[in-house]
């Protein structure tokens, strides 16, 4: 067993013992710790024993007592994230709003400014915010709002790591039909014990859960997402000389960081191999991004997550993809600006994000071919256009995601096959290895309300709050 299996079943042990002496919010809170772990650090995907503890705590603590008979297409959507303009919440809302369900929407306190963005859907009297700020009474909270709610079903839009839900909705067995979209289908989660039909967006994920997490076929369908409005005001850019066509790319910079450093090398050869500039927008460790931007002073444009992505990839000539983690939704979002999403693949790493995947013809495998590529899109403006016209046939409108989902919700048929093929998972399991090591490991010990696993990780947390500092430092935060 390696250490980082180790680090995890020690957890699992804490989270045990807390159990065991009824220290229930501690239970909890490492159980979530252990999830967010194992989600970075992804060598299993899922685990049955944290999942059987979450719902033993549960039941030890929650008595049901079915308040209201069920309402006929009633749905309880429940979103962990709290964000209705981005991910797949939008567009599950507004497929099954077409479809004539009275949606009830529930999520956290914290996250009320979403009311704004969930009213097209959800009536303001059918938005419920969980409002306790512990995990115990959270999830108490969260089964009241159920049974009061006389929902037939439940929508889950789960972070990999929510106990409270798991555990919520693990009561619910046989009672409410509860439907899982299956956001990080490459990683860990919680979530398989509460899961009655897991929701996949690509035929990967839907291999995925067949192969790694033992879920099946009834249970497991695909229904492709297309991606959902975000028009908004274009802020600009700054180029130093803006008549020059620019490239794009977006995304968490986890995506981006690998051993050989292959996506900040091609992006200076893209640069010195052509007159063009580039813009990158995502979170996260930013060090190498901003080594970059040093670099080419004024033709490097470096920011944070901004709510006009999608006006500035409108207006870019190509979309770079991430590497060596391709983005799922950004890539949709190239289709849909008609912007050829040039895709350099990883080894291990499943390049599969769209419908007609063997009609993809951006998935290049060198980095010469990559390059040759770009060039070719950036100078030759009736081959762009061509590439460009080719685009429509690899995302669905949100008239074919309804139909495909009404098919799922009310005749129980999955409109889409899928070929039980064997998936590569090894480059999802080497490249955490790789990447967490040192400080940035002992990080995932340093947790907000977690100062009791100081005891128990002395020297992982310690060295993990250095590492904390030293990555606000070099984020500028």
């Amino acid at each position: 067993m390696n250490q980082i299996l180790k680090d995890f079943e020690k957890m699992k042990r804490i989270a045990y013992g807390y159990a065991k002496k009824q220290e229930w919010d501690k239970a909890l809170k490492t159980i979530f710790f252990a999830s967010g772990f194992m989600f970075n650090m992804n060598q299993i995907l899922y685990d049955a024993d944290l999942e059987k503890l979450l719902e033993d705590i549960a039941r030890e603590n929650v008595i049901l007592s079915r308040k209201k008979e069920k309402k006929e297409n009633t749905l309880l959507y429940y979103d962990s994230f709290g964000q209705a303009k981005r991910g797949l919440t939008q567009i599950y809302l507004k497929g099954l709003s077409k479809l004539g369900f009275h949606i009830l929407y529930v999520t956290f306190q914290i996250y009320d400014r979403v009311k704004q963005d969930v009213l097209p859907y959800v009536k303001e009297e059918d938005m419920y915010f969980v409002s306790n700020d512990t995990p115990l009474n959270q999830m108490k909270e969260l089964v009241e709002i159920v049974e009061e709610s006389g929902a037939e079903r439940i929508f889950m839009y789960l972070m990999p790591d929510d106990v409270v839900a798991v555990g919520a909705f693990s009561l619910f067995a046989g009672q409410i039909k509860r439907y899982q979209i299956n956001l990080t289908d490459h990683a860990f989660w919680l979530g398989k014990n509460i899961s009655d039909v897991v929701m996949n967006f690509r035929k990967f994920g839907t291999k995925v859960c067949s192969q790694y997490r033992g879920i099946e076929k009834g249970k497991n369908v695909y229904l492709p997402y297309y991606p959902g409005n975000v028009s908004t005001e274009y802020l600009g850019l700054d180029f130093v000389d803006n008549s020059k066509p620019f490239m794009f790319s977006g995304g968490n910079l986890y995506k981006t960081h690998s051993k050989d450093g292959i996506f900040y090398k091609l992006i200076r050869q893209m640069l010195e191999a052509y007159d063009v500039n580039f813009a990158y927008f995502g979170d996260g460790d930013a060090k190498e991004m901003m080594r970059l931007c040093k670099e080419y002073p004024g033709r490097i444009i470096f920011s944070r997550e901004r709510t006009d992505f999608f006006e500035v990839l409108k207006r870019s000539t190509v979309y770079l993809s991430t590497y060596p983690y391709n983005g799922g939704l950004m890539t949709q979002y190239a289709l849909l600006a008609k912007k050829v999403p040039v895709t350099l693949c990883c080894d291990g790493i499943e390049p599969e994000l769209t419908i007609n995947h063997e009609n993809t013809f951006w998935n290049l495998n060198s980095v010469e071919e990559v390059l040759e590529e770009i060039g070719r899109l950036l100078k030759d403006a009736d081959y762009r256009r061509k590439q460009e016209s080719r685009l429509e046939e690899f995302i669905i409108d949100e008239e074919q995601f309804a139909i495909e989902l009404a098919s799922i919700l009310k005749e129980n048929v999955c409109l889409r096959d899928v070929e039980d093929q064997k998936v590569d998972m090894n480059g999802f399991v080497e490249h955490p290895r790789w990447y967490y090591q040192g400080l940035r490991y002992n990080r995932l010990f340093f947790r907000r309300d977690g100062f009791f696993f100081l005891h128990f990780f002395p020297v992982r947390y310690m060295t993990g709050a250095v590492g904390r500092i030293l990555e606000r430092i070099y984020n500028g935060k």
